[in-house]
């Protein structure tokens, strides 16, 4: 960015350092808003760690911008995103904390409207990269890649068997999968990176599947 009046100013330096959290924040609002059903009322943004002691309005610009291109299209940018974001009546609010645990640096953005709440968690792993490692109170470990699927569904036996079974009719490939839960039997979350997108009928089926009552595909830029 050069000589932009209205988006944070940042030296080389600065933004080599940042590129990742750039990069992760933006994958953020991606998902953030193709797991909702409905666009957010309310927006929180929290920093921990080594984050919050920078300057992180350049992260919160790329979040909230990612997050309105699937509804306001490609002219939304850092420079206008929060202009825009004001226009659609969504408040946001920006937190900044010490250490996360377990974390060097963490990023968390929940977003609510009168049906649902959101929480989605991210940070940059040293070697390993970008991150995200929370959704819904769920831990995952899911690097952002084009095609993601995530379900909800109650723990059972088979039910991932089956799941499987109704991508491969579809000639739809996993490349990683992941099982999140709480306790034996109870709610859970699968998170998957596919090679290929996944079509409405498959959608349908695999949400026929017993147990399975939330399934959303999201399709990364």
């Amino acid at each position: 960015i050069v000589h932009a009046v209205n988006a944070p100013r940042m030296s080389e330096n600065i933004n080599e350092e940042l590129k990742p959290f750039i990069n992760i924040s933006s994958h953020m609002g991606e998902v953030a808003i193709q797991l909702m059903n409905r666009p957010p009322m309310e927006i929180k943004l929290k920093y921990h760690g080594d984050l919050a002691l920078d300057d992180t309005s350049i992260l919160t610009r790329s979040f909230v911008a990612n997050m309105l291109k699937p509804h306001l299209g490609e002219n939304v940018n850092i420079i206008n995103a929060l202009y825009l974001l004001q226009e659609q009546d969504v408040t946001y609010k920006v937190e900044k904390k010490g250490q996360a645990h377990g974390y060097s640096n963490y990023l968390e953005a929940e977003l609510v409207n009168n049906e649902e709440t959101l929480t989605i968690g991210a940070s940059v792993l040293n070697g390993y990269g970008e991150r995200i490692v929370k959704i819904n109170g769920f831990q995952v470990d899911i690097k952002p890649t084009k095609h993601l699927l995530f379900i909800n569904h109650l723990d059972r036996p088979g039910i991932i068997g089956e799941m499987g079974f109704t991508l491969g009719k579809y000639d739809i490939n996993i490349a990683s999968m992941q099982l999140g839960r709480k306790d034996e039997g109870g709610a859970a979350l699968l998170s998957l990176r596919l090679d290929q997108s996944v079509n409405d009928e498959a959608i349908e089926e695999l949400t026929n599947i017993e147990g399975f009552h939330k399934v959303k595909q999201v399709d990364l830029s």
